[in-house]
């Protein structure tokens, strides 16, 4: 089983120095890509509009949005425990609820006993698990992916401000700061097989906590981030190399 490494900060227009804690909207000591052009303040001089305090991911989804101007300086604060599965009434998704009839285990069934090549015609639920895995896949995207615009503080107030199965991303954002929250990877309930990966197969997971595609003076500091477990799968097995890859 593998899941992909966290794209937060490698290779990237991010500087990981500065003091810990609750901070301002202007970070004080910036270092590194993070100076470099105009440098990087994030939400600084926000207007008492566009602070922020977020206790759920609609409060989130909203305060990124800043009352339809995403791009203006924002500052926004984290407080306690997010879970990017919720939904606005307050009830908790899962794999059913994004794609009913959903079953790993028929899905895996699909490659063969040996789990080596997928075929449609192998079971008579095989097409319908194939297209489920993807739109399940897709509806949960939607539901837990949040991104982040330009000129924004991102803070977690406390020690157990969390941003739990929520797949953040910044893509061309410019002047964000993320500073003092954790992040705890969301569960994909819809991985896909892939039997030629590795000497044995593996699973792999679509979605990270935090990502960024392309961005600029970015600082991301200090981070906590956990892995959750794929959903249960059924037994490795050991797959030649040159088996295909999953539909």
């Amino acid at each position: 089983m593998r899941r992909r490494a966290y794209a937060a900060a490698a290779a990237l227009l991010c500087a990981l120095l500065g003091p810990q804690g609750e901070a301002a909207a202007a970070p004080s000591a910036v270092s590194g890509w993070a100076t470099a052009g105009p440098g990087t303040t994030g939400g600084a001089g926000a207007a008492p509009g566009s602070v922020h305090v977020v206790r759920t991911r609609a409060e989130l989804k909203a305060a990124l949005a800043n009352h339809g101007d995403p791009a203006a300086p924002k500052v926004i604060r984290v407080t306690g425990h997010l879970n990017g599965n919720e939904t606005d009434d307050g009830r908790l998704l899962g794999a059913q609820d994004y794609a009913p009839g959903w079953d790993l285990r028929r899905y895996m069934d699909c490659f063969g006993p040996d789990g080596t090549s997928w075929s449609d015609d192998r079971y008579e639920w095989c097409k319908r698990m194939r297209t489920l895995r993807v739109t399940g896949s897709n509806a949960q995207k939607q539901q837990i992916q949040l991104t982040v615009p330009s000129n924004t503080t991102l803070l977690g107030t406390g020690r157990d401000a969390a941003l739990l199965g929520v797949y953040l991303t910044v893509n061309t954002g410019r002047n964000i700061v993320i500073r003092n929250l954790r992040f705890e990877a969301p569960t994909d309930h819809f991985p896909s097989w892939d039997p030629g990966d590795g000497a044995t197969g593996a699973w792999n997971a679509r979605f990270d906590a935090l990502s960024v595609v392309t961005g600029r003076n970015i600082w991301i500091e200090p981070l906590r981030l956990l892995r959750r477990p794929l959903p249960h799968q059924p037994g490795r097995r050991r797959i030649p190399r040159q088996a295909r890859r999953t539909p």
